[in-house]
């Protein structure tokens, strides 16, 4: 009896964990390295703030809140939801209400994760008309946390 006992609990313990698909609205921690990554691309042009954006297919979303104030404390600029940002001048300037200087808009665009530790999504920064880039991203979850690794060429614009 105690034989069985311990074959079913050394085979149980083996037995692979289910696990549920990574969903980047639950994983605050994912998107902001995500926005960590777009903004590195070029940090040089338009610091004074961060307009960041989610898209899926044509449809543009603002990051949930959490993920904004996350932004705000690590980049210590004002990190404003895409949704209040606007590009101005013929496409010169990236504005937004009640900040001022000039800002960058940071999105992260088709976000897919196929399994629960592997992603893929796009990066990008615009700046203004002839200032803008991006790529192409896989992340993997690793025993430390989410690795992001570029995937096929930076483009800029």
């Amino acid at each position: 009896m105690r034989f069985g006992f311990l074959l079913l609990l050394a085979v149980g313990a083996c037995a692979p964990v289910a696990r549920q698909a990574v969903s980047p609205e639950k994983d605050p921690n994912l998107l902001a390295l995500l926005f960590d990554d777009a903004r590195a691309i070029e940090r040089q042009l338009a610091g004074d703030f961060a307009c960041v954006s989610l898209r899926q297919g044509n449809s543009d979303s603002d990051p949930p809140r959490a993920v904004i104030d996350e932004l705000a404390s690590r980049w210590k600029v004002p990190v404003i939801p895409g949704s209040r940002c606007s590009v101005s001048g013929g496409g010169d300037t990236v504005s937004a209400p009640g900040v001022t200087g000039s800002g960058k808009w940071l999105r992260v665009a088709n976000l897919q994760c196929t399994a629960a530790d592997r992603c893929t999504a796009d990066v990008s920064y615009y700046v203004a008309n002839l200032a803008a880039g991006g790529r192409g991203v896989v992340i993997e979850r690793t025993s430390s946390g989410w690795r992001i690794t570029p995937s096929g060429s930076m483009w800029i614009s």
